[in-house]
């Protein structure tokens, strides 16, 4: 089994959420719909990355792999909950989302 779609996809979710997500989208996301709108752009950006760089994969299976991240990241986070749970939740959605990573034979 090749790990790397798994690993490209938590390495996106992680990367976006915490080390481009700024200070101000991460205290107002839930009530500045602008900041959500930013904050999911960039991380639609990172998920982007690890669906170009995934060889052998139809381009149909990386839009639904980044659409698939990013409207669930922005109904996430849409709602305030624990954080450990809206990470929960974007880590699993991210981690079953990779299997469209995975190259065809």
């Amino acid at each position: 089994m090749n790990r790397w779609p798994y690993i490209k996809a938590a390495g996106a979710h992680l990367g976006a959420d915490w080390c481009y997500q700024t200070a101000a989208q991460a205290a107002h996301k839930q009530t500045d719909r602008r900041l959500l709108a930013q904050h999911v752009a960039i991380m639609a950006g990172s998920h982007t990355v690890a669906a170009l760089t995934s060889d052998g994969v139809p381009n149909s299976h990386r839009a639904l792999y980044v659409a698939i991240n990013a409207i669930t990241h922005y109904a996430i986070d849409s709602v305030t909950m624990p954080k450990w749970l809206d990470q929960s939740l974007h880590l699993v959605i991210a981690l079953a989302s990779a299997k469209l990573l995975e190259a065809r034979r």
